[in-house]
């Protein structure tokens, strides 16, 4: 049985005359010539499909820094951009009533000792009277209580004269962790009240550690986890930086339907300044996939389709894809994992049906 082409071919030659159908049928077998192709091999592979996503850098920490205590700010140790280490003094409270405060309530603390003293000796001598039937029960209830009173008095001196020295110490405001002064909103001289005023003195933030705080599509969250390997690309910086997922946030916004996730990113030399715009690229585990080479696939997107080799012709497949890289995509329908794809500089040139021919040379899926 002759294929249409052959037909199709004997009847113009029929037609051009002269010849007899033996003669026109022998040159058409001789004019159609099987296409050379190679096969492309359809293979299962594990993949990583990476999942993009947009954020921007954060401190890992960032405090505002208030007086602890009422008074004029008599001292600022600090200026924008100062380094500090945790415990470094940052500012200070005028300490002059402090100071006086505890000298006053040390006096305090002295005397109530010395009047409990006074109420422990009559106390004694309030019960060796009484074993001798000399002091009355109304008269040893009376020198009780006053040790009592006496002991009460002291607990109370002691206890303002500790939170005095507090509030001494409090005048001095020291740095909480290591980190850059990233603000500064007062100067020496001004009157805060602590219990009224809400401003704070000082910025300071942590930024040896940042944090890259991107909004995630919700329909990712199945293929990733807290440890998924990622990589952020900074503005300003060439050279992406390797970081995993630290952080995948429980709430999902109902409006945007996504989900904030945090990166970290160690900081040493405070290159990397809160603010930065942050390409986020996640890494999910690998999966298996059928991988084909491009090269194979023809057609327009929504209608691709591919040759596979049927007894020594080309028959047309249609498939289902999904890109996977420049040079390769993912078969999702249409050929099963073993089969073969025709390729080659000839594949434009071949239709159902055409007769294919060749050394076969099987290219795996890169």
């Amino acid at each position: 049985m002759k294929s249409p082409l052959a037909c199709a071919l004997i009847c113009i030659a029929l037609s051009l005359g002269g010849c007899g159908a033996e003669d026109a049928e022998t040159i058409a077998e001789e004019t159609i010539q099987p296409i050379t192709v190679f096969h492309v091999a359809v293979k299962v592979e594990q993949i990583i499909i990476p999942i993009m996503a947009t954020g921007e850098v954060t401190a890992d920490k960032r405090t505002d820094i208030k007086p602890r205590v009422d008074g004029i700010i008599e001292a600022l140790y600090v200026d924008v951009g100062d380094r500090v280490t945790a415990g470094d003094a940052l500012l200070k409270t005028r300490q002059v009533d402090y100071t006086n405060r505890v000298r006053q309530l040390e006096y305090s603390v002295a005397l109530s000792k010395v009047e409990l003293e006074q109420a422990e000796r009559d106390l004694g001598r309030a019960k060796s009277l009484r074993e001798k039937g000399v002091v009355s029960q109304g008269r040893m209830d009376i020198v009780l209580t006053q040790h009592q009173v006496a002991q009460s008095r002291l607990g109370i001196a002691q206890a303002n004269l500790d939170k005095a020295r507090v509030d001494l110490q409090d005048t001095i405001v020291r740095a909480p962790y290591d980190g850059v002064i990233t603000a500064r909103y007062i100067d020496e001289g001004t009157m805060i009240h602590v219990a009224f005023s809400g401003a704070p003195v000082l910025e300071i933030t942590k930024l040896d550690i940042v944090e890259v705080v991107a909004q995630l599509p919700a329909v990712h969250l199945g293929k990733i986890e807290v440890g998924s390997r990622a990589s952020v690309t900074l503005d300003g910086f060439a050279v992406p930086f390797e970081t995993t997922l630290a952080v995948i946030n429980d709430r999902v916004d109902a409006r945007t339907r996504s989900a904030e996730v945090r990166l970290r990113i160690e900081n040493p030399d405070l290159k990397i300044k809160p603010g930065l715009f942050a390409k986020v690229t996640l890494y999910p585990k690998a999966r298996s996939a059928l991988t084909l080479d491009r090269k194979a696939v023809l057609g327009l997107r929504g209608d691709n389709f591919i040759f596979v080799p049927d007894q020594g012709q080309a028959k047309r497949r249609a498939i289902v894809i999904r890109d996977l890289s420049a040079d390769r995509v993912e078969v999702l329908a249409g050929v099963a994992a073993g089969e073969t794809a025709l390729t080659g500089p000839n594949l434009p040139d071949l239709r159902d049906g055409s007769p294919i021919q060749g050394k076969i040379q099987v290219h795996g899926a890169r």
